[in-house]
């Protein structure tokens, strides 16, 4: 540095001296406390290490000079100083005195600090008031959970002694009054007899029954219904026990829309008010009279009428001709008795409905009316014999029983018993016993099914007796087989038919099942299900196409209508 000493330059300046501009140099750390010129820069850099003088936002822990117990003036409180007014021994417990005041003192209760037991004073729940407590009475109209003191109770007592609670009766009713005691409200009837030819109804008729009687005719009049009087559910009830017809009329408003309404000899009447006009219901009087029913007319299917003082309505047999429900028989077979289930039928002439209300069990032995008795009309019981049943009635008693009868027809009728109608049919075997069979509606089922045709073939057509009934027409339930030639070609058919059909056609036909075709290979057996009308004489038709051919017909039950399509 021209010196011969290392490092800046050293400037000598008077004292005193005024440079001139604006002189910089080097800029002093912060805290540097020496000699060295203090720059702006320099200046500026201890000031912002110092707080602001106006609310100083301090950091870190600041201290301060920290005040005496007690001090009330400007400066600042410690840590040490806060702690300093907590309550200290010398202030004593915390007091229970029950007045609430400010408080003067500077010391602060301690966070854990606890109160004495007044036992002097009632805790809000549930508490539990000796003595003579006292709380403010509520107006006799409140309706809270405030406090009822003795006054408030006084007060209410007094106002129920004060009022009045009465149930008022109306017109026709009686028992009402005041409900401090005990009341029945009950109909009160009260008559207003009259025995002049002319009546006017007053307002304070309600309620009352109004009877009349004269020999002449009688005029009522009922006022126009309003509402001041006569108002809705205003009535009275009218009865005429005389020889004379009273009419009455009412006055403006109607009488179910009408101006008048009649009463007959010993007719009743029952009117009451909407508040406009009336309406009235009628009785039957001696001989009707005007808006009673006087007869009942029978349309299709119903009898009985036209029905006037009395009578009963029935449904016309003739309708329901055929008709038959239940009566189902049964027999337990190799047995003498047979049992019918209960059901109704109309007769065969279809004059009146027969009922049978339970079970009847009958046996073959001559007819004794009522179940477990005979059965038979006439004669003794035969073997292998067909007998039919017939339900039957005697009118003038109405009693309803059963009847057997070789006759499918004309069974012979107990005395008085003039209505019957075939319900059935049975066989009895060589023992004069029943044989097996089970029935469900129409269709009878043999126990154990009757070969009826075994029959080698021939060209021509046979007849065959069956075991199905006889003396009616039925239908056959059989299994038919066609059994073909042992030897030799070809095939052949075989036929089961009605005697009803013409042989020719039924012959003739090759697809006609109803009448029973069958085709047999040689040596083969081709079986089927026939369902086959019968004769009266329990017979049907057969041939076979070839004289080879051999036909059987098993007989396993049948269709009996009962007389359902007769």
């Amino acid at each position: 540095n021209g010196d011969g000493v290392a490092g800046p330059p050293t400037l000598s300046i008077p004292s005193n001296a005024a440079l001139p501009g604006a002189p910089t140099t080097t800029t002093a750390s912060p805290g540097d406390n020496s000699t060295k010129i203090a720059t702006t820069a320099y200046a500026d850099a201890i000031a912002a290490l110092k707080a602001n003088l106006a609310s100083p936002a301090l950091t870190g822990a600041p201290t301060a000079p920290t005040a005496a117990v007690d001090t009330n003036t400007t400066q600042l409180a410690t840590t040490a100083y806060v702690l300093g007014q907590a309550s200290a021994a010398g202030d004593g417990t915390p007091a229970m005195n029950g007045t609430a005041a400010r408080g003067i003192g500077t010391h602060f209760a301690r966070n854990d600090h606890v109160h004495p037991t007044d036992s002097t004073r009632a805790p809000l729940a549930s508490p539990a008031f000796t003595g003579a407590p006292t709380a403010p009475t509520a107006s006799p109209s409140t309706n809270s959970t405030q406090i009822a003191t003795t006054a408030y109770a006084d007060a209410i007592g007094a106002l129920k002694a004060n009022s009045s609670r009465n149930i008022a009766t109306g017109c026709g009713l009686a028992g009402g009054g005041d409900l401090s005691a005990d009341r029945t409200l009950r109909l009160n009837l009260t008559i207003n007899a009259q025995t002049g030819t002319s009546y006017p109804v007053v307002d304070g008729d309600c309620g009352k029954l109004i009877t009349l009687k004269n020999a002449s005719p009688v005029s009522v009049t009922l006022p126009q219904a309003n509402g001041g009087t006569f108002v809705s559910g205003w009535s009275v009830d009218f009865q005429n026990k005389g020889a004379g017809l009273v009419t009455v009329t009412s006055v403006t408003s109607t009488i179910n829309d009408g101006a008048s309404i009649s009463l007959s000899q010993n007719q009743g009447m029952h009117c009451r008010s909407d508040g406009a006009n009336y309406a009235c219901e009628l009785g039957v009087g001696a001989g009707g009279g005007s808006g009673t029913v006087t007869s009942v007319a029978t349309g299709e299917g119903l009898t009985g009428g036209p029905i006037t003082a009395s009578g009963t309505l029935t449904i016309d047999p003739s309708i329901m001709r055929g008709y038959l429900s239940g009566l189902t028989l049964s027999t337990a077979g190799s047995s003498g008795t047979f049992a019918v289930a209960p059901g109704v039928a109309v007769d065969s002439g279809s004059a009146a409905f027969m009922k049978l209300t339970s079970a009847y069990t009958k046996t073959s032995s001559a007819w004794a009316v009522g179940s477990g008795n005979g059965s038979l009309d006439a004669g003794t019981i035969a073997n292998s014999t067909w007998y039919h049943v017939h339900q039957i009635k005697r009118p003038d008693t109405g009693v309803v029983d059963v009847l057997l009868s070789l006759s499918a027809t004309a069974p012979t009728l107990p005395a008085n018993y003039t209505l019957a109608r075939r319900i059935g049919s049975m066989k009895t075997n060589g023992s004069a016993q029943w044989v097996k069979f089970v029935q469900m509606g129409d269709e009878f089922l043999w126990d154990v099914p009757v070969l009826d045709i075994n029959f080698a073939g021939t060209t021509s057509i046979q007849v065959a007796t069956i075991t199905v009934p006889t003396g009616l027409k039925v239908n056959a339930l059989m299994s038919a087989a066609g059994i073909g030639p042992g030897t030799g070609a070809g095939q052949g058919r075989a036929w089961i038919f009605s005697p009803d059909v013409n042989s020719a056609g039924a012959l003739a036909s090759t697809s006609n099942f109803n009448v029973g075709i069958f085709t047999s290979a040689p040596g083969s057996q081709n079986w089927g299900s026939i369902n086959v009308r019968t004769s009266t004489a329990a017979q049907v038709y057969f041939s076979t196409e070839i004289s080879s051919m051999t036909l059987q017909g098993m007989t396993y039950g049948w269709i009996d209508r009962r007389g359902r399509d007769n």
